[in-house]
């Protein structure tokens, strides 16, 4: 009885393991705002489809969830997301300032899906949240795998 306890206690123990090794990398990518644009600085020589990005301004209650129709964040340097060009109800006039929250769901290269989220934070620089996009990131593990058009 001991023995089969300790083989399933084994079994667990790599099944975990390997649920993990299967988790893509979380990119460090870093994310500034000129009130009518974002702009993700992407180190990583990979790119990234946005499959969508979640705007949010609490404190007005104003929140766009979009999803930019082939929309890519370039390798190896910044991409600029124009307001403009990937929300559908912008207004020029209206100035919508820095966002609180900022969260994308992304597509790797090997098509999994990688959260990624930003929180505003004093002197108008945005922090990643890394415990937030690794829990989103293993939950989307278990999204299907998009159609290949």
């Amino acid at each position: 009885m001991l023995r089969l306890l300790t083989m399933i206690a084994v079994l667990f123990i790599v099944l975990a393991q390997s649920g993990q090794a299967q988790l893509p990398e979380i990119p460090e990518m870093k994310l500034s705002c000129t009130g009518t644009a974002l702009i993700v600085d992407n180190p990583d020589l990979s790119p990234y489809l946005i499959v969508n990005v979640h705007v949010s301004w609490p404190e007005r209650n104003e929140s766009w969830r979009e999803f930019p129709d082939g929309v890519v964040i370039q390798d190896a340097g910044e991409t600029t997301l124009a307001y403009r060009d990937f929300v559908t109800d912008y207004r020029e006039d209206k100035d919508r300032g820095y966002p609180d929250h900022v969260a994308f769901i992304l597509l790797n290269v090997d098509d999994k899906f990688v959260s990624l989220n930003f929180e505003l934070k004093e002197g108008k620089s945005y922090v990643a949240n890394e415990r937030l996009n690794t829990d989103l990131t293993k939950l989307y593990q278990s999204f299907p795998k998009p159609q290949k058009k």
